[in-house]
């Protein structure tokens, strides 16, 4: 297996004012074994993520209309189980706390490594795979096998 390549079906959300950024993310994604949607600001990336299911959201946080921390927030508030990883061109450590604080799991700064990048990626990803299995367990309830 090749290594940072995502090996199940994925689709994620990448949230950007710059279209080029967003092109140059689903690139690097797809080549990643992920598919992608994009969204151009967080008030479009809400109506995806209404639309859609989704397994994780990446995000700028300088956009028009909804920035990516107040997209985070509102993701928290209504699909608290979807991953968020915010990214940025500004170096203030300001960015990165308010970016956790809202709920972000993961915080990159850009220009990015495009492996560093997709294993924070996958990072999240196995973090929200092990939250559903968890809750598919808890589901079944006490005394229920799983077939192995």
């Amino acid at each position: 297996m090749e290594p940072n390549r995502i090996v199940c079906p994925v689709n994620v959300l990448v949230v950007d004012d710059n279209e080029d950024i967003r092109e140059i993310i689903a690139i690097i994604l797809s080549r990643s074994g992920v598919q992608c949607q994009l969204a151009k600001n967080g008030v479009e990336a809400i109506e995806r993520v209404k639309q859609c299911r989704f397994d994780a959201v990446v995000t700028d946080i300088e956009m028009p209309e909804m920035d990516g921390i107040v997209l985070t927030r509102e993701l928290q508030k209504h699909f608290s189980e979807l991953p968020v990883m915010i990214m940025t061109g500004k170096s203030d450590g300001r960015y990165k706390e308010m970016a956790l604080r809202a709920g972000a799991m993961e915080f990159v700064n850009k220009p990015f490594n495009v492996s560093d990048f997709v294993t924070r990626l996958q990072r999240i990803l196995l973090v929200r795979k092990s939250a559903q299995e968890q809750e598919t367990r808890e589901k079944r309830g006490p005394g229920s096998r799983e077939a192995g």
